[in-house]
């Protein structure tokens, strides 16, 4: 089982070291590597994150107070390009997509009244960075500086904007897991 175990880790390790960052970027995930991917090297990311949360709450249907518990689903999707134009330069993009939904729990006859589903979804920002880095020490030590700008876009859907919603506050800038 141990070894079974150390192999899945090394797997793992493994596909981890060739993912991009959220920016399309050289780097794990969300983080950034100061080093420039290699000249001509073009790299693809698909991201999500996604949370699921049941939310109890009590509400006043004709037949009386009925206990019910809705759940949330909440969601962001990445999809993110790179690419290395030289030994000190590399470009990044990405373009995200939020979901939102409310799931009713159907007590007597609530649904016919309320429906049971709520949400919105569509695509929400697009991200254009650019890496500028140097090695002054010869492969060991890399120093960069990363410039970007993220544009608000809108898909469609109910709202002007998606919105996403976290901490019981709403916000009509969308939460970004992969920022700092």
């Amino acid at each position: 089982m141990k070894k079974l175990f150390v192999i899945f880790l090394l797997l793992v390790a493994g596909s981890a070291s060739a993912l991009p960052s959220c920016a399309g970027l050289r780097g794990l995930n969300r983080t950034v590597d100061a080093r420039t991917a290699e000249t001509g090297l073009l790299s693809i990311g698909l991201f999500t994150f996604m949370g699921i949360s049941p939310d109890e709450r009590t509400a006043e249907l004709s037949s009386g107070t009925v206990e019910v518990t809705d759940t949330e689903y909440s969601g962001i999707g990445y999809i993110t390009l790179g690419y290395g134009a030289s030994n000190h330069f590399e470009f990044g993009t990405r373009v995200s997509y939020l979901l939102n939904q409310l799931g009713r729990e159907d007590v007597d006859d609530r649904l016919g009244t309320s429906g049971d589903w709520n949400g919105d979804d569509g695509f929400s920002e697009a991200g254009l960075f650019l890496k500028y880095s140097i090695n002054p020490d010869a492969e060991r030590f890399w120093l960069g500086i990363m410039p970007w700008a993220q544009f608000s876009i809108y898909s469609g859907g109910d709202n002007n904007f998606v919105t996403m919603v976290t901490n019981g506050m709403e916000s009509g800038t969308p939460t970004n897991p992969c920022s700092s």
